[in-house]
């Protein structure tokens, strides 16, 4: 599924098309381009846009790491947020085909050895890429593990009852779900001690629910 067809609804939010995009499929590969450049401690390289991190951690939190690639020019400086996560490397030529050759060969290998992703049903029969399947509260919580993968955190649990995520330095950090209503209210509040162990939660998740986009 490219990006170019039909991923991004006309008028509609993008992080949304993103997040029904990653419930739908079993593997992700994002194509890392010099767009930006950045200036550290005088010296100017070339670097990814700041949206590919979320992008790789929300389809990381999604699918898993083992499932998400980052398909990147071997001089590119990304963040170190995503150094030492699954980055195949490609060189720009004008034949494009022979450029990505190797790295598709061994994205071809993956799919072959994890497969397809088990899906659950819907109430009703309907398949889970049907859009209204994510809830408000599912698309928080996504977003709130791409966050937190993205930089480097590990969700070792997401279940019907709890949310557990573990820092880089082996810290566990719980969240118990109840009713959605309530979860919400306490998702707000597990994201403020997220925040306060250093991750960088997305705006949308510190807003009280009234104001979520979701």
């Amino acid at each position: 599924m490219r990006w170019d067809q039909s991923v991004f609804a006309p008028s509609g939010y993008a992080l949304d098309s993103l997040l029904e995009t990653a419930a739908a499929v079993d593997f992700a590969v994002l194509v890392v381009t010099p767009d930006d450049k950045t200036i550290s401690r005088g010296e100017t390289t070339a670097s990814a846009r700041d949206n590919i991190v979320l992008e790789f951690g929300l389809f990381a939190g999604a699918l898993g790491r083992d499932r998400t690639y980052l398909l990147a020019t071997g001089d590119i400086k990304l963040p170190t947020d995503v150094l030492g996560l699954t980055r195949l490397t490609y060189r720009p030529q004008s034949n494009g085909r022979a450029a990505v050759t190797e790295a598709a060969l061994q994205i071809e290998q993956q799919i072959l050895s994890l497969g397809t992703l088990p899906r659950r049903v819907a109430v009703g029969g309907s398949s889970p890429e049907d859009l209204h399947l994510l809830s408000p509260l599912e698309k928080e919580l996504t977003v709130l593990c791409a966050n937190a993968v993205s930089q480097g955190w590990t969700v070792k649990d997401n279940s019907v009852t709890t949310l557990r995520l573990w820092s880089p330095k082996g810290k566990v950090y719980t969240l118990s779900k109840s009713r959605p209503e309530t979860t919400r209210v306490e998702l707000r509040k597990f994201a403020a001690e997220l925040r306060a162990a250093g991750v960088r939660v997305n705006n949308s998740i510190r807003r009280p629910v009234e104001e979520s986009p979701f």
